[in-house]
């Protein structure tokens, strides 16, 4: 199931091109400028509030209202074109409750101008489960110079609750080590992981 999670995150971009599963009720509704996508976006609720904050005003929180198989995520996308052979960062503040059975992490993708993954890292291997406080995170990717998406934004499989907080996206230089395991070259040939 590991294996299938993990290439179901990184298919999210292209299937929100083709049948976007955006949530409609209110309860579901992401904040401004986000959306609730996944697997199983009717197994999620998010929103923003001031009820649990660490940098600004308002947290967004995405949190399962069942328990499901699949994932949610709170995400954008955005254009490449003005960060194309630059290294980005989404960083920010995480917090968790009672995630169980599955793991939460912030995540961010690259596609490249044939629409094929060009970089990706969701975290999963220092993934966030039970409950925890506030704690920095980051997520770093080179962007091809035929760069044509990038979608970013924060996880959550089986159940429990995420919030993010003090979000930034920004360019970082060549000292910041990237955190994506995609870099075309062959991976895991012992199949220890």
């Amino acid at each position: 199931m590991k294996r299938n999670l993990i290439a179901a995150l990184a298919l999210i971009p292209s299937l929100l091109l083709a049948t976007a599963s955006v949530a409609d009720t209110p309860q579901q509704r992401a904040p401004s400028g986000w959306l609730l996508a996944g697997s199983s976006p009717a197994s999620f609720e998010s929103g923003a509030d001031d009820q649990d904050v660490h940098a600004n005003r308002q947290s967004a929180f995405l949190r399962s209202t069942e328990k499901t198989e699949g994932f949610g995520t709170l995400m954008q996308q955005v254009d490449a074109k003005r960060y194309r052979g630059k290294r980005i960062q989404l960083s920010g503040f995480v917090k968790t409750q009672d995630v169980a059975d599955g793991w939460a992490g912030l995540w961010m993708r690259v596609d490249d101008g044939n629409g094929r993954m060009a970089a990706f890292d969701n975290m999963y291997s220092r993934r966030i489960t039970g409950s925890t406080d506030w704690t920095p995170y980051s997520v770093v990717l080179d962007v091809a110079e035929d760069a044509r998406v990038i979608a970013f934004g924060v996880l959550l499989t089986s159940q429990g609750e995420v919030r993010i907080d003090g979000l930034s996206f920004e360019v970082v230089d060549n000292s910041v080590v990237p955190t994506s395991h995609h870099d075309g070259r062959p991976q895991n040939l012992g199949f220890e992981g």
